[in-house]
C-alpha cells in the first residue's frame, strides 16, 4: 500500500506484519492516532489470535498504552485469513496531552489466552525478548504542558 513503512516481521513462522502507515505520520502529544497493521498469511492458521498493541515511553516513565484488539476491527478472525493475503488491521490510540517522554514505542505482536505467538524473524524492526516487534516509534519536539 501506498505509504507504507515495511517492517517484515515474522509471527510464529505463519503470520507476517508487512508494513504500517500512522495518521497523522508525525503525532504530537495530544493526538489520536490511526495506526493500520498490515499482514500477510505465509501459512494456515487455525487459531484466532489477537492482536496486542503496547504504547511503552522509551527513555523515560509513562503509563502504557494498551491497544490489544481482534484483528480487522473484529470482523475477520485470523483463522480464516488465506495464505498469500494481505489484511489491513486499523486501530486507534490517543496520546495524552502531558505524555512526558520524548519517544514513545509501539510494540506488537499476536497471542491467545496466555499463550504469546514467538517472534521468529523480527525482520526489519527492534524486538525484545518478549517477542514483540518494535515497529514505531514517535518522536516529540516539544515537551509536554
Amino acid at each position: 500500500p501506498e505509504g507504507m513503512r515495511a517492517v517484515n516481521s515474522v509471527f510464529g513462522g505463519k503470520l507476517k506484519l508487512m508494513g504500517y502507515t500512522t495518521d497523522p505520520a508525525s503525532p504530537a502529544r495530544g493526538d489520536r492516532v490511526l495506526i493500520r497493521l498490515y499482514w500477510s498469511v505465509l501459512s494456515a492458521i487455525d487459531e484466532d489470535y489477537q492482536v496486542f498493541v503496547h504504547g511503552d515511553a522509551l527513555g523515560g516513565q509513562a503509563r502504557r498504552i494498551h491497544a490489544d484488539h481482534f484483528p480487522a476491527e473484529g470482523k475477520y478472525p485470523t483463522d480464516v485469513w488465506r495464505v498469500g493475503e494481505v489484511v489491513i488491521d486499523p486501530f486507534t490510540i490517543s496520546i495524552a496531552a502531558d505524555y512526558g517522554p520524548n519517544q514513545l514505542g509501539i510494540f506488537t505482536g499476536l497471542y491467545l489466552g496466555e499463550y504469546r505467538v514467538p517472534l521468529t524473524d523480527r525482520g526489519l524492526s527492534e524486538a525484545d525478548n518478549e517477542n514483540r516487534s518494535r515497529p514505531i516509534v514517535f518522536t516529540f519536539d516539544a515537551p509536554p504542558p
